[in-house]
C-alpha cells in the first residue's frame, strides 16, 4: 500500500505492506505530496506535489524512493497512470492532459472544464467528471483514452469537490465519493448510481483496488476540528 502520511509538518508518501507491516518513506519531509498512483509493475509512484514552487505539479518516484522526478512545469494534479506505464493523465487548469512517463509529449486531452481522472484498466479508456457547458451539473464522463467526444455521461448525485474516482477491476463500472461518507457505484451500461459504500457519520478519504483486483483498501474516519478563538 502506498498512502499519504502527515510527517515532520509535511505531507509526504509512504508504503507499508498490505497487512500494515514494514512502513517505510518514500518522499522526503517539506513538500506536499499528494493522490499517488502506482505504475501497474508496482516500480513506480506517480503524484502531485508542491515542491520547487507554489504550484502542484506532476512528479514521480520509484517504489524503493529513489529516482525523484518532477515531470511537468506549469502545474498538474490527481494523476492516473496507463496499465503499460507510458502514459501519465492529470488534471491541470480544470482541463485534462497526459504526458509520458520521462515528462515528454505534453498532449491535451479535453476542450471542457474536466476534474479529476482515471485510466480503465485495459487503458483503452479515460474517466473524469465534467460539464459541457459553465453552468451545467457534474457529470461523470468517459471518453476514449485518446480524447474526443465522451462515450458515456452519467448524472451525479451532488456537486460537490474532492472527488475520488475508480474503475472497478473489470473495467465495467466505476465508483467514486465525494468528501462525505458514501461512495457510488456507475454502471457503464447506464442507469442511475447505486450506493457501493458507506461509512455513517465519516469520511472517505480514499480508496482502491490492489493490482490483481483480488483486495480493497479504503481510508476513512472522522474528521476533529477545535474551535479557536481570535482577539
Amino acid at each position: 500500500l502506498v498512502f499519504r502520511r502527515f510527517f515532520d509538518k509535511s505531507d509526504t508518501l509512504w508504503i507499508m505492506n498490505a497487512d500494515g507491516s514494514d512502513p517505510r518513506q518514500l518522499t522526503p519531509a517539506g513538500s506536499l505530496d499528494r493522490k499517488p498512483a502506482i505504475t501497474k509493475d508496482g516500480k513506480f509512484v506517480f503524484f502531485h506535489s508542491v515542491r520547487n514552487s507554489t504550484t502542484f505539479n506532476i512528479w514521480r518516484v520509484g517504489t524503493d524512493g529513489s529516482d525523484l522526478k518532477q515531470l511537468t512545469a506549469n502545474g498538474g494534479q490527481s494523476p492516473s497512470v496507463t496499465p503499460d506505464g507510458k502514459w501519465v493523465y492529470f488534471q491541470q487548469a480544470f482541463r485534462i492532459w497526459r504526458i509520458d512517463s520521462d515528462g515528454g509529449n505534453l498532449t491535451q486531452m479535453t476542450t471542457k472544464a474536466s476534474k479529476t481522472v482515471e485510466v480503465s484498466p485495459d487503458g483503452t479508456m479515460f474517466a473524469s467528471f465534467y460539464r459541457l457547458a459553465k453552468d451545467d451539473k457534474l457529470k461523470l464522463a468517459v471518453f476514449p483514452i485518446e480524447g474526443g467526444e465522451p462515450l458515456h455521461l452519467f448524472d451525479v448525485p451532488v456537486d460537490l469537490n474532492y472527488e475520488k474516482l475508480r474503475w472497478m477491476p473489470d473495467g465495467r463500472s466505476l465508483v467514486y465519493a465525494f468528501y462525505n461518507s458514501t461512495a457510488w457505484r456507475q454502471q457503464l451500461t447506464g442507469g442511475s448510481p447505486e450506493k457501493f459504500l458507506e461509512f455513517p457519520g465519516e469520511i472517505i478519504n480514499a480508496f482502491d483496488w490492489s493490482i490483481d483486483g483480488k483486495q480493497f483498501a479504503v481510508a476513512h474516519g472522522q474528521e476533529l476540528r477545535d474551535v479557536v478563538l481570535f482577539s
